[in-house]
């Protein structure tokens, strides 16, 4: 075993060397060559600490100046893959610039393995990061930056939902992600994407959220949460009709908490479309639908009229 430690730690300086010259051809030979080390795990122990994290950083480096070559990507994507676990994943997000260019990779580059092995490896990262660890706070941060920089981008939309989903699925990270109004908008500005999968993430995450009790006041009394809920109610087709149940059984949980009553009621439009929806013709029989949104909607309005009777819209709460 000692031997095996001895020549692996060898292969790692030799390795490191070739990383260094920055030279194309050194460097994704050098790259398949650590994907191949990788594989083995006693080997990652060894490699992820060298020289305070140099080599992982190098590797980094290469794949970003190396964007648009094949080799470089899809060995660089298949060697961070291998080095993330449980055990990896908070010394890992402590490189800089680790998580733009896994991002990159999935979202930038033409190259399926590349592809997958990134998204495999964010997701891992995304899976154990936990608050309240820093890097749990390095990733939310990215995952914000992320979302204001990329504006209607398909693949960093699917991308963002996916791993929004994967953060919220654990108690202390749900907590930590609602008390966060940026975290938040982010998430609710990904129900406005085109594609459909990334609008059923969004609704996924939210409720999710809202699994958590403490979570209520905070979800509703966000303002582009209610927008958002708004919109996926206003959408059309059939493909949409799970989402938008979903979305009436977030907002029903919200509402079961007194003191989101009020805002949900004067959210302009948010109740016509509630409204709407449960008129809207569906392939499943509504008639449950129907229900659960009139009896939504006169707990609104007797909450209402009560507060703030000149803010309630009668054709809409009235007429269910």
């Amino acid at each position: 075993f000692t031997l095996f430690v001895r020549i692996v730690h060898f292969i790692i300086v030799f390795l490191w060397n070739e990383m260094r010259l920055q030279k194309n051809v050194a460097s994704s030979r050098a790259a398949g060559a650590l994907r191949n080390l990788t594989s083995i795990k006693s080997s990652q122990h060894g490699l992820i600490p060298y020289k305070r994290g140099k080599i992982v950083d190098a590797l980094i480096d290469a794949i970003s100046n190396n964007i648009n070559d094949e080799k470089m990507c899809c060995r660089g994507a298949g060697t961070l893959k291998n080095l993330m676990s449980k055990n990896s994943a908070e010394k890992m997000a402590q490189h800089k610039g680790l998580f733009q260019t896994l991002a990159a990779l999935v979202c930038e580059c033409n190259y399926a393995y590349a592809k997958k092995s990134a998204f495999e490896a964010l997701k891992e990262l995304a899976s154990h990061l936990k608050y309240p660890s820093p890097s749990h706070k390095v990733l939310l941060k990215f995952l914000v930056t992320t979302c204001q920089m990329i504006e209607g981008t398909d693949d960093y939309d699917l991308l963002l939902t996916e791993m929004f989903l994967l953060q919220s699925t654990t108690a202390e990270n749900s907590s930590s992600m609602a008390k966060d109004k940026m975290i938040l908008g982010s998430i609710s500005s990904l129900a406005y994407s085109n594609i459909s999968k990334a609008r059923a993430n969004t609704v996924r995450t939210l409720c999710t959220l809202a699994d958590n009790k403490e979570n209520l006041e905070a979800l509703g009394h966000c303002r582009p949460i209610l927008s958002a809920v708004n919109t996926i109610f206003q959408l059309k087709g059939a493909e949409n009709e799970e989402m938008q149940e979903q979305i009436l059984d977030f907002i029903s949980t919200l509402a079961k908490n007194d003191k989101n009553l009020r805002s949900i009621a004067s959210h302009e439009g948010l109740l016509k479309s509630m409204h709407n929806f449960a008129r809207s013709p569906s392939e499943k029989s509504n008639e449950e639908r129907s229900k659960t949104v009139k009896s939504l909607l006169l707990l609104l309005r007797n909450d209402m009229v009560r507060k703030r009777p000149h803010v309630i819209e009668p054709a809409t709460v009235v007429k269910v």
